[in-house]
């Protein structure tokens, strides 16, 4: 790995963790999280394939349980497309095409207690598309870049695509839904700066992830090196714009691209892959990716690619560190932090077969260290 030696900190890798999967789960997953519990620390993830959430144990890698939901019925929670854990048992689950968020008791494993259902829309859903009716409705999507949820001091935060009836899906804005302990409802929209009159495809979420004293969230928007911090008592978010490699694209559509457009503009354009928080040092992560990282393939020509940066920020946001990982070893879309350090995704090779281990997840332990 290459480091800036003129900052402050690099990342070393110092060993892997292993977590066993089954036959139904699928080493690629959507949605990922930990939880440091006073119970006990918990990795877990959510499986699409089943409707169920997966726990393992962090102590010594073991699988828990899978706690699985029923898509229909009077328990019904429908697809779940993303999940927080609110404590050790109580979990809110989002169905996003009911515009629901579902809040389970969990702690009897063979009778979940539906505790209740909070709406994101005050419209009725037209059955021909599955918008509401509310002229500012904002439905609940999760990303597959990085856990889009965070239950945390009885706050939960959700973001949001802008979608309704009567609104196109790629509106300039990004959307986050706050609800508080009283159950009281809010939703921001705001605009990253510089960011005014781009247009961007439908599915481009925000990346999200609790502040450092979790007492709200900050948000980064994949062309955007803008940070936004969400207070959560007065609900106002503020900007700040790190230093570092990250440059942004100058490429703005007015209009709604073209997939040939869309792909040019990722191909040379600096994004963001992954926010995270790390409690446990004091520090933020943003995972960027470089563009136009050109290599020569064996037949001469031209393969575009783009090369991983992991940016460690302080609590103030400035840069401390640049850490430039391989391409193609890891899978820098999943990632979280423990009391370990920041995991990053690899996957295990089996190098006498030349093959990939579906049944295993396996994460690269990185440690912050200062650079002398």
């Amino acid at each position: 790995m290459e480091y800036n030696k003129d900052l402050k900190y690099t990342l070393v890798a110092d060993g892997d963790i292993d977590f066993d999967l089954d036959d139904e789960s699928s080493m690629f997953m959507s949605h990922i999280q930990y939880y440091d519990f006073k119970e006990g620390k918990i990795f877990t993830f959510l499986n699409q394939f089943n409707n169920s959430i997966y726990i393992y144990d962090v102590e010594n890698n073991s699988f828990v349980e899978s706690i699985p939901f029923d898509i229909e019925g009077p328990q019904g929670v429908g697809k779940i497309q993303g999940y927080s854990f609110l404590d050790r048992n109580t979990i809110s689950l989002i169905d996003t095409y009911r515009y629901k968020a579902i809040i389970f008791d969990i702690s009897n494993k063979e009778f979940l207690s539906k505790k209740k259902e909070l709406l994101f829309t005050s419209g009725k859903i037209n059955s021909s598309n599955g918008f509401s009716t509310e002229l500012d409705a904002s439905i609940p999507w999760m990303s597959t870049y990085a856990p889009v949820i965070f239950g945390r001091q009885s706050n939960l935060w959700i973001s949001a695509l802008p979608e309704s009836s009567s609104k196109s899906t790629y509106e300039s804005s990004i959307n986050v839904f706050h609800i508080d302990k009283n159950d009281s409802l809010s939703k921001l929209s705001f605009f990253p700066p510089n960011m005014l009159g781009f247009h961007w495809e439908d599915g481009e979420m925000p990346r999200m992830a609790s502040n450092l004293d979790s007492s709200g969230v900050v948000v980064s928007y994949k062309y955007s090196n803008s940070i936004g911090v969400v207070d959560a008592e007065n609900l106002k978010v503020t900007f700040t714009n790190p230093l570092g490699e990250f440059k942004e694209t100058k490429l703005v559509f007015r209009e709604y691209p073209t997939s040939m457009e869309s792909n040019e503009r990722y191909i040379n354009s600096y994004t963001v892959y992954a926010l995270l928080s790390d409690p446990y040092r004091n520090v933020y992560y943003r995972i960027i990716e470089e563009p136009n990282f050109i290599e020569i393939e064996k037949d001469g020509e031209r393969k575009d690619s783009k090369r991983p940066i992991v940016q460690i920020l302080d609590q103030d946001f400035i840069l401390i560190g640049e850490v430039s990982l391989p391409n193609y070893e890891y899978l820098y879309n999943m990632c979280f932090v423990s009391e370990e350090g920041l995991m990053i995704s690899q996957p295990k090779m089996d190098f006498k077969k030349m093959t990939i281990d579906e049944n295993t997840l396996r994460f690269v332990v990185f440690k912050l260290k200062a650079i002398k």
